[in-house]
């Protein structure tokens, strides 16, 4: 990914906090980052 270019970053509920992706639409929805959990502390 490159300055400029645009992130989607998707989101989604679990039982124990949240977990998301990032993709590069420009980049045919290629995946820049992924596995990251977000959980209460």
């Amino acid at each position: 990914v490159f300055p400029g270019e645009t992130l989607r970053l998707s989101v989604w509920k679990n039982d124990g906090g949240y977990e998301a992706v990032v993709t590069a639409p420009e980049r045919d929805n290629a995946v820049a980052l992924a596995g990251v959990e977000f959980v209460p502390a």
